[in-house]
């Protein structure tokens, strides 16, 4: 391990009660990060359903335009998202993408906001469709879309 056997979380052990950690501090904040990692959302993006190109994009793994997934137009209001099936860590480990649950919210834009159905697909891949009901009926429509993944 580049940063000795107490990564993720190298800090001193030993010292004072002011000066340095006790093994019991050390495994309590190397577990409360651990925590954190584990529970925050894999990934959030935002992007238009009638473009390829992401607005932005926030990921463990990176972050900025070229490190989000593959957006595959399917039709008005209907994308595929496609992500690696692995991304690498800073240590060179590799980890497998697989998505739990996923939130999505559309932008409104006036006299309908468009309701956004977001569906996994694949551990790496999901469909997402964005559409308003009029009489009834539900149309599929163009928006920009907020999707938080986990």
């Amino acid at each position: 391990m580049p940063l000795g056997g107490f990564a993720p979380c190298p800090l001193p052990l030993g010292g004072t009660a002011l000066d340095g950690l006790t093994a019991e501090q050390h495994a309590r904040l190397a577990s409360d990060l651990r925590s954190v990692i584990q529970t925050a959302p894999f990934a959030v993006i935002r992007f238009s359903t009638n473009s390829t190109v992401p607005l932005a994009y926030l990921g463990q793994h990176d972050v900025g335009i070229p490190a989000a997934p593959t957006i595959t137009l399917l039709g008005a209001g209907r994308v595929r998202l496609t992500w690696n099936t692995s991304y690498r860590d800073e240590y060179d480990n590799a980890f497998a993408v697989n998505f739990r649950t996923v939130a999505a919210s559309a932008a409104f834009s006036g006299g309908n906001a468009p309701a956004v159905n977001a569906i996994i697909q694949t551990t790496n891949m999901m469909e997402v469709h964005a559409f308003i009901v009029v009489a009834g009926i539900p149309t599929f429509v163009n928006t920009d879309v907020s999707l938080v993944v986990w």
